[in-house]
């Protein structure tokens, strides 16, 4: 075979392996920004800003995102990476979302509120010992056709 003959499978090749292949970008992502914290180690909750961006080139309609498994929770960790607790935020008005290709949406979010009305979450209890905690929101885009997970940055707070 010729190399004039050999050039469009290189190059259909080259395609293939650059439209399949992992760039490195996280399609969708989620940044905690700031934190307050409620309550004392026997009944403490977070007040949590984040930002989600949709970074997939498709509109993704996603359910239950920060109200149930597999959506997107909080992460509460010591300063060893122990996990302590998972919890999920305290129900919003709107249940479902629609995030357009491109879009970036900020929430602020209550996580680990004790019980209200149809949200079952008895409230965080964490060790006495534990002065300083690290936060993570992890998930996914519950509903959605985005399948890849989320993980947001680390977040330490004082309790």
């Amino acid at each position: 075979m010729t190399d004039m003959k050999r050039l469009p499978i290189i190059l259909a090749l080259l395609v293939v392996v650059n439209s399949c292949g992992d760039s490195g970008v996280t399609n969708e992502t989620v940044h905690l920004d700031n934190v307050s914290v409620i309550g004392t180690h026997t009944n403490v909750w977070f007040l949590c800003n984040l930002t989600l961006k949709n970074q997939t080139g498709m509109t993704l309609i996603v359910t239950n995102l920060f109200l149930l498994s597999p959506g997107l929770a909080l992460k509460i960790t010591d300063l060893n990476g122990e996990e302590l607790k998972r919890t999920y935020a305290a129900p919003l008005m709107v249940g479902d979302f629609t995030f357009p290709a491109g879009s970036e949406n900020t929430f602020k979010l209550c996580y680990g509120v004790p019980g209200i009305y149809r949200y079952n979450n008895p409230g965080i209890t964490l060790p006495d010992n534990e002065k300083t905690v690290r936060l993570q929101i992890e998930g996914t885009m519950s509903g959605s056709r985005y399948s890849g997970g989320i993980t947001s940055n680390i977040v330490e707070v004082k309790i």
